[in-house]
């Protein structure tokens, strides 16, 4: 007979696989509904495709060109298996309302900082805290981020850089969206 601790443990390892397992399902279906061409989709996993920032984003006197992970889909897969980051770039996270988002760093190669806002208006936000050196995932030890307080925006930039440029609660943020 096994103990109740093995019996959970065995009943959240199930759900994990099951939710895997689905994750793959999901990310195939959306490969083949949207007809990617196999070329294209080798192009993206090597990050060989030339990617048009969606905007610009300003913390004190620093600024991000953005990535725009705006949908359940592009949300899901933020930056993962991405080979870089310069210290000019980042993925800006939208949400439609505030909330307690969490994050992993699935797929991830590389360590982030994450920058949680609390947006004002559609160009202007204030920061509610930060996460600095999130570390990829590993398997053994599998880590969630979140906000401080709700919000309904995430920037993510290179590790180090919230720090080097010294972001903190408080800071004003702008946003320009490119048309």
């Amino acid at each position: 007979m096994i103990g109740k601790t093995t019996f959970y443990l065995i009943i959240i390892i199930s759900i994990a696989a099951v939710l895997v397992l689905l994750n793959q399902l999901v990310e195939r279906s959306w490969w083949v509904l949207n007809n990617k061409n196999p070329a294209d989709a080798i192009k993206d996993s090597f990050n060989l495709v030339e990617k048009k920032m969606a905007g610009e984003i300003t913390i004190n006197q620093s600024k991000w060109q953005f990535d725009l992970a705006d949908t359940a889909m592009t949300r899901a897969r933020g930056l993962s298996g991405r080979k870089f980051l310069s210290k000019k770039e980042g993925m800006l996270f939208v949400f439609n309302k505030p909330a307690i988002h969490h994050f992993w760093m699935k797929g991830m190669l590389f360590p982030l900082d994450f920058v949680w806002i609390k947006s004002i208006n559609k160009n202007q936000g204030v920061v509610v805290g930060v996460t600095e050196n999130a570390p990829p995932l590993k398997i053994k030890n599998v880590q969630f981020y979140s906000p401080p307080e709700p919000v309904d925006l995430m920037l993510e930039i290179r590790a180090g850089l919230v720090s080097e440029r010294g972001v903190k609660k408080g800071d004003v943020v702008r946003i320009n969206f490119s048309d």
